[in-house]
């Protein structure tokens, strides 16, 4: 047969990516190639199908003739992407911080594995979860979009009524912000698994010095990771929706966590100070922070309420 047009051929299945009818377009193509260089050169040789070859097209060109209709992921699909993907990675990122901060390693297959990892291995194994968790969204979405089926996906929404306008009397989200807080929570979880402590009265750089005892140390400075990742939660809700229910979930979780703390003190946290309470200055900071806490609390329930009486 004819070499130029075999491997002309060839190389156009090698593009063409349809999942029926691809034998008969090759084909057909074949058979148009033929049938010109016959028509316009009275034969079929090597020179007359090269001709007709350079005159059809590259054959990237020629398959996305063919494959114009095809679509990889639907468009109908483009938000669920990168709202499926953004939900993944928030619980594979939330799975990394716990295996960093208990030192351990997380199997759920066919999902995740995360290793046990150090600082510097988590950093790099963030962006690749992330990577991997747009690629694992994306080819289910392939696989739904090849169906060719009606099938809704959900949705993930709480229908929750917004007490204010957010565009009005809250800013905007900011993605900068947001990697600024996982940023900066890194770094508070690094502190904690290399020193076992957040709270400390001697920055030295070769040990710094605690003010708690080893048990106060791990217990404090876990409720305070928790708040931050409370915190955390929240803002990049925002993204999504915005209502001040979510902020009275919030300050209802940082207030309960410091009820308990002033609630089930541990004994001999503190290291003692000559000439100075610590203790009572910690109980005056945590009651205050309660305090403000329950008030914020409140204020947003009272908000929430009174908008949901409105639109009733």
């Amino acid at each position: 047969m004819f070499k130029k047009l075999e491997a002309y051929i060839e190389e156009i299945d090698h593009y063409l990516s349809v999942r029926e009818g691809k034998k008969e377009i090759l084909e057909e193509i074949k058979s148009h190639i033929l049938e010109k260089a016959e028509a316009e050169s009275g034969k079929i040789d090597d020179q007359s199908i090269e001709k007709i070859i350079s005159e059809y097209g590259k054959p990237q060109s020629v398959a996305m003739k063919y494959i114009e209709d095809t679509q990889i992921i639907s468009p109908i699909f483009k938000k669920h992407l990168f709202r499926y993907t953004g939900i993944l990675f928030i619980i594979h990122y939330v799975l990394i911080m716990i295996a960093l901060i208990f030192s351990g390693e997380i199997y759920l297959f066919p999902f995740f594995y995360i290793p046990d990892l150090g600082f510097i291995q988590a950093l790099n194994y963030i962006p690749m979860a992330l990577i991997y968790d747009f690629g694992f969204v994306g080819l289910v979405l392939y696989f739904v979009t090849q169906k060719k089926k009606d099938i809704r996906l959900p949705w993930p929404r709480l229908k929750l009524v917004e007490s204010r306008p957010a565009a009005q009397d809250f800013p905007k989200p900011k993605f900068i912000l947001l990697a600024l807080m996982l940023l900066g929570f890194a770094v508070v979880v690094y502190v904690f698994v290399k020193y076992k402590t957040l709270f400390f009265y001697s920055l030295d750089n070769d040990f710094p010095r605690s003010l708690l005892n080893p048990e106060a140390s791990f217990w404090y400075s876990m409720a305070l990771i928790v708040m931050f990742t409370v915190g955390i939660g929240s803002y990049a809700l925002r993204f999504y929706y915005y209502s001040n229910w979510i902020d009275c979930v919030k300050y209802a979780f940082y207030l309960a966590i410091l009820i308990i703390v002033l609630n089930h003190p541990i004994k001999n946290a503190m290291i003692d100070f000559p000439h100075f309470d610590l203790k009572t200055m910690v109980v005056v900071i945590i009651g205050f922070m309660s305090a403000l806490y329950a008030y914020l609390f409140l204020k947003n329930l009272i908000l929430f309420i009174r908008q949901s009486i409105q639109t009733k």
